[in-house]
């Protein structure tokens, strides 16, 4: 459990270190990537927000007092990760920097790898035989698409949603914030204005 005291501060270098990266690097202006990139950041964001919101429906308010098991839920047993992760590089398509959108999916695995296994063994220690049966039958990262179920009724806490649109709306937060990046950096203005770390081969 050692892990699970230092997860906050260790995500929040790790999201720092990636704005730094999006704002003060640059890739090379090749319109058609720039636009095949953008349309699938921007598909993958949508993607994130509605996956987050689909996953919170489910499991929000509920986490550590029933184990969740349907819904996205059935599919994996980490769907709101999987979202997670379409949304960050998302963003990084977004920016129009595809290597920086490469180079986060083993960062973000990797550090997600020790989440994943802090987080299972919490819940083993909570629901016991139940959740080691959850795990035999449902993935932990590839949805199985063919084991989907869904109770009929879900009760939703008005609050706890309300917390959980309050999450997804920073990926729509970050998107305009990076239409004033491109502003600043001068792409319209022939002048760049903020620092260029340095700029990516492509």
């Amino acid at each position: 459990m050692r892990f699970a005291r230092w997860r906050k501060p260790v995500s929040r270098l790790l999201a720092a270190g990636f704005l730094i990266l999006l704002v003060l690097t640059t890739s090379p202006d090749a319109p058609f990537v720039v636009l095949a990139l953008e349309i699938v950041g921007f598909l993958m964001i949508i993607a994130a927000v509605l996956g987050r919101i689909w996953c919170a429906l489910y499991i929000a308010g509920r986490k550590n007092a029933e184990l969740c098991c349907d819904g996205p839920y059935s599919l994996c047993r980490n769907p709101l990760y999987g979202f997670s992760f379409l949304g960050v590089v998302g963003l990084a398509f977004v920016a129009r920097s595809m290597p920086l959108g490469l180079i986060l999916i083993p960062i973000f695995w990797g550090y997600h790898h020790f989440v994943i296994r802090s987080e299972e063994i919490r819940l083993r220690e909570i629901f016991g035989d139940t959740y080691t049966q959850y795990c035999i039958v449902v993935p932990r990262l590839w949805p199985r698409l063919g084991r989907y179920w869904s109770r009929s009724r879900l009760t939703v806490d008005p609050r706890v949603i309300g917390r959980a649109l309050s999450e997804v709306a920073w990926f729509l937060i970050a998107v305009a914030c990076l239409e004033v990046v491109e502003h600043l950096r001068g792409a319209s203005l022939g002048g760049a204005k903020l620092p260029v770390l340095f700029s990516w081969p492509f």
